[in-house]
């Protein structure tokens, strides 16, 4: 690394990176399946566990005169209207989620910024975290190990995906951090409070 940073450049992806990328939309496919999927799996399950003639707890289901089509239809009805919605905010967070990623793969560009390194050790959390360049409330995470090994005001790179901002690693002459990934409090404490 230099003494004085460079300006930002755009480079190709390594193959690292790309298996990074793959990892992170791997992870994003995860979590809708995780998300959504037992709801439609619930649907399923309240169909045949709810027909009229079945038993529930110990007591056979009677709907007064509902047919067995009354039931078809009401139910369908009820699955369209749900299933619809919970469908909705399946496409959304798909493209949130999963298309940026396949567009960072294709782009098949990263960026590349230099920056001074400003360490801080959040005890609260537990986290090793370098102020991100250029970005207000907002840090890099990397493994307590790595953190040890840099020192305040070494000079660092950060490589970034282009389109998803994606950190997919932090080098200085020191170390290479494969293991680093964007880290904001207001984040954190969303997640804590659901």
């Amino acid at each position: 690394m230099s003494p004085d940073p460079q300006p930002n450049t755009i480079a190709p992806l390594s193959a690292k990176d790309k298996i990074t990328l793959k990892k992170l939309k791997d992870q994003a496919y995860f979590t809708l399946a995780k998300t959504y999927g037992p709801f439609f799996l619930a649907l399923a399950f309240l169909y045949y566990r709810m027909t009229p003639g079945s038993t529930f707890r110990g007591h056979r289901l009677n709907y007064e005169h509902m047919t067995r089509s009354d039931y078809n239809l009401v139910f369908w009805i009820l699955a369209i209207l749900f299933g619809g919605v919970f469908l909705l905010f399946l496409v959304r967070d798909y493209r949130r989620r999963v298309i940026p990623l396949k567009k960072e793969m294709l782009s098949a560009k990263k960026y590349c910024i230099p920056f001074v390194a400003r360490k801080y050790k959040d005890p609260l959390y537990n986290k090793c975290l370098l102020f991100y360049p250029g970005k207000e409330d907002f840090y890099i995470e990397i493994p307590e190990k790595d953190f040890d090994a840099i020192r305040n005001g070494e000079n660092m790179q950060l490589e970034a995906a282009c389109i998803t901002g994606e950190v997919l690693l932090v080098r200085s002459e020191s170390i290479t951090c494969e293991q680093a990934s964007e880290f904001s409090f207001s984040d954190e404490v969303i997640t804590s409070n659901k």
